[in-house]
């Protein structure tokens, strides 16, 4: 508004000064109001992808688990494993962020249940030994698995007994044949393309 029309209305004897700061501040607290809106939604959008870039904690990767079972896990996997391979993949899923391992979670869930529904073939069907082929990618999520390593794991999810009881809750004999279908992909695969 040009100064001349400015002194005009102050000037007019009709003019309410206290009306117009009134109206005026009305109008900055509604400004206020809609920056707080988006002061907030800004402040969301930062915590959400800090939150999903953060690395996984314990009670992420062992959700669902006592902190006993945890526990007890632990000291399996570093008695009966490789301790360069234990504190590979404890590397590999430290470096994991929150989405990565939902990801990661839902890829392992997809690829068993796949494989489930081919349970009526035999282990070294092509179809099979494709999603198992899946499966040896998903497990090198966590650690390099050479063809002596995916045998050993074979041998796990039929031996132990809280593998077997995952694989068999899926689909019943599950645990027999994806141990199956892991070894002739072991031996098939894995193991003539190694040096």
């Amino acid at each position: 508004m040009p100064l001349d029309a400015v002194r005009q209305v102050l000037d007019d004897p009709a003019f309410d000064e206290v009306t117009a700061l009134q109206q005026h501040r009305e109008q900055l607290q509604r400004r206020v109001t809609r920056l707080a809106r988006l002061m907030n939604t800004i402040d969301r959008t930062i915590n959400r992808i800090a939150e999903d870039d953060m690395t996984l904690t314990d009670e992420e990767l062992y959700e669902g688990f006592t902190n006993e079972q945890i526990e007890r896990y632990k000291r399996e996997v570093r008695e009966m494993y490789d301790p360069a391979l234990v504190a590979e993949s404890e590397r590999r899923l430290k470096k994991m962020s929150r989405a990565e391992w939902k990801s990661v979670q839902a890829e392992g869930q997809a690829v068993t249940t796949a494989i489930a529904a081919l349970i009526d073939r035999e282990p070294a069907d092509p179809a099979v030994q494709a999603l198992v082929a899946q499966h040896h990618a998903w497990i090198e999520h966590f650690y390099p698995c050479s063809a002596e390593v995916y045998r050993g794991l074979s041998r796990g999810y039929v031996e132990h007994a809280e593998f077997r009881a995952f694989y068999e809750k899926v689909r019943p004999g599950l645990a027999e044949f994806l141990s199956a279908a892991m070894k002739v992909y072991a031996d098939e695969v894995l193991e003539k393309s190694q040096p």
